[in-house]
Parts: C-alpha cells; sequence; structure tokens
C-alpha cells in the first residue's frame, strides 16, 4: 500500500517510498484517486539490452542506454541499463520499479522521480522542456539548455537573487486557452562540481540545505516556495563563456527558438510517431506566445553578481528576434 502521496507536474502521485520532497506532499483523500502509483519490487533483476520490435523509446549513447518496449498487453517497459526497469500499466497508471543487479544503491529512486516522470508527462501528450524554470515576481521564466549547458546554475544564481524555483531538469506546460502554464516540478537544484558553490551566495537566513545524490550531484534546495500554474513569460538559452565580463543577449525568431527547443528533448531516442508529433505542435506554438533569448552569461565560478539583475531587467525588453547559428553550449 502506497504511503507517500503528492502533487507534482500537475500530477497526484503515489508511492510506496519518499520519492519527492515534503513540500510536494498532500492529504491521502479516498475521493481523489491518484494519476499514478509508483511500487518497489523486493526482487532484483539482471540488466539487459533493448530487442528489435515494439520500441517507442531507444538510446544508446557512450555509458548510457534506455528504452521503452510496448508489450503485446499493452502495457510498458521503461529499461535504464544497469541501473532499473519500470513496468507500467496500459493506462500509465500503476508502475513497478525493479531494481538491476549490483545497480548503484538509490539510483531507481533518481530515475523514478526524474526521467520516469519525464517519461509519463511524454506518453501522456503534456508537453515537456529539458527547462528549469524560476518564477520572478508574478511571472515564470524558464532556462533551457541540454545535460550540462548550465540551466541549474542560472536557476540557482536567479534563487539566491529572490527568484522562486518552480522546477530543476524538468519542465511540465499546459496549456489553457493557447496560452501556456507551467507546473511545479522538483525543487532540487542539481549542481555539477565547482556550481554547488553557489550555495554561499544565498544570504546568510536563507541557505539552501546540501547533499549528494545517487548520481554524484550536489544538491541544494532553496525555501521560498514558487506558484503552481504560472504563465510561462520568457525562455533563456543560457551560452557560458569564460572568456567575456559581460552579459549579452539575442532575441531570436519563432523558427531558431522552435529549433532550439526541439533539439534539446529531456529524453532522447523517441521513435513513437505520436510522442513526436504531439511535442512538435506543442512547441510550434509555444514559440508563437513565449518569446526566446540567448543569454550570454560570463561563467564561473566565481559568478558576476549582475547576471541575475540583467535576466530581470531582460523581462521587460522589447527587442527585435533575428536568425542566429545555435551552437553547442559548454558544460
Amino acid at each position: 500500500m502506497p504511503l507517500f502521496r503528492y502533487f507534482i507536474y500537475g500530477l497526484l502521485v503515489d508511492s510506496d517510498r519518499p520519492l519527492f520532497r515534503e513540500r510536494f506532499a498532500r492529504q491521502r483523500d479516498p475521493e481523489l484517486p491518484a494519476d499514478l502509483v509508483i511500487l518497489h519490487s523486493d526482487t532484483e533483476i539482471d540488466s539487459r539490452s533493448a530487442g528489435t520490435e515494439n520500441l517507442l523509446l531507444d538510446l544508446k549513447y557512450e555509458d548510457a542506454e534506455y528504452f521503452c518496449e510496448h508489450r503485446p498487453d499493452g502495457g510498458y517497459n521503461l529499461v535504464f541499463a544497469e541501473a532499473c526497469e519500470m513496468t507500467v500499466s496500459p493506462d500509465l497508471s500503476m508502475a513497478t520499479v525493479i531494481r538491476h543487479r549490483d545497480a548503484v544503491p538509490g539510483i531507481e529512486d533518481v530515475l523514478a522521480s526524474g526521467a520516469f516522470m519525464a517519461w509519463q508527462l511524454y506518453m501522456r501528450g503534456v508537453l515537456v522542456l529539458h527547462a528549469s524554470a524560476i518564477q520572478v515576481g508574478d511571472r515564470a521564466i524558464a532556462f533551457v539548455a541540454g545535460s550540462g549547458g548550465g540551466k541549474s546554475t542560472m536557476a540557482t544564481i536567479m534563487s539566491a537573487a529572490g527568484g522562486r524555483v518552480i522546477t530543476d531538469d524538468l519542465l511540465a506546460i499546459d496549456f489553457v486557452d493557447g496560452q501556456p502554464y507551467v507546473r511545479l516540478g522538483s525543487s532540487e537544484l542539481r549542481l555539477r562540481k565547482g556550481a554547488d558553490e553557489l550555495a554561499e551566495a544565498f544570504e546568510s537566513g536563507r541557505r539552501p540545505d546540501r547533499r549528494i545524490t545517487a548520481d554524484s550531484r550536489q544538491v541544494v534546495e532553496p525555501g521560498l516556495l514558487a506558484s503552481d500554474g504560472l504563465r510561462l513569460s520568457a525562455i533563456f538559452v543560457p551560452v557560458p563563456d569564460r572568456e567575456s565580463a559581460e552579459v549579452g543577449f539575442d532575441r531570436v525568431s519563432a523558427s531558431d527558438a522552435l529549433f532550439a527547443l526541439l533539439r534539446t528533448p529531456r529524453l532522447f531516442g523517441w521513435l513513437d510517431e505520436s510522442v513526436r508529433r504531439t511535442q512538435f505542435e506543442l512547441t510550434s506554438l509555444l514559440v508563437k506566445t513565449v518569446p526566446l533569448t540567448v543569454a550570454h552569461i560570463p561563467w564561473g565560478p566565481p559568478f558576476a553578481p549582475e547576471i541575475a539583475p540583467s535576466i530581470v531587467a531582460e523581462l521587460n525588453e522589447d527587442r527585435a528576434p533575428r536568425r542566429l547559428r545555435f551552437q553547442s553550449a559548454p558544460s
């Protein structure tokens, strides 16, 4: 029987283990059935590779491998090689997490609360961005980048300056009357080595809790709570620059914005045509209503104190978009 109930990414989630922070906890109400129930198996199984049939998702990149099989009974097997796999019911409402033998302790919970939730949102037809988001006043802004591209670092910089964390690494967006609204996600900021020094930038009374995850990330969690369902006002693509001393901005065209967002999905390797089509259509709708700006950021550590004020000031700028060739940002 699940012991923990959460409301996160717009979903009511029950789990037999604590997977998310207490801020997402909800009182159990028998009148409200869970959208998703996550259980953990007591057994362990051997890791395995993907077959050749009924694959919805398949990625092999360097030392990472994951895939999703569509079972004959209509359910799904989502496999993260050398870590764990999830067996999921046809209606997506029930999932059992099974550890792989010799997996890193705790890695199954990192994946269940992160990549698996992203998979759930993709499969449910929600727009998913590989992004961190911050509440600034009554506005929501997102930082989009690939792994190691600086989105969590930017969210931490903005949070230290008084912003409220909406989500880190995974952003779910709902549309109401064609307008995009962001859902609260994980408030833990997962930082790579070096960027964790940003925890010292918070005022003494607001220093966030810190810990290390099973996948060796430094995690900080600021205490300020963001609002759920804010309209998304702006998207920034951070481009770290270790040579520059000034923050610079380039507003881009809708077509370039579409390309920038589609090239950095939260989960790569989708083969399922319906998922790909839905993400394309919703992203196309998003870039018609939300400006995307490339932010050239002097990179640290140490990080310049003018970064956050410059981002906030940019929210009120009305720049003419221009065509811009995107390049991969350094990690």
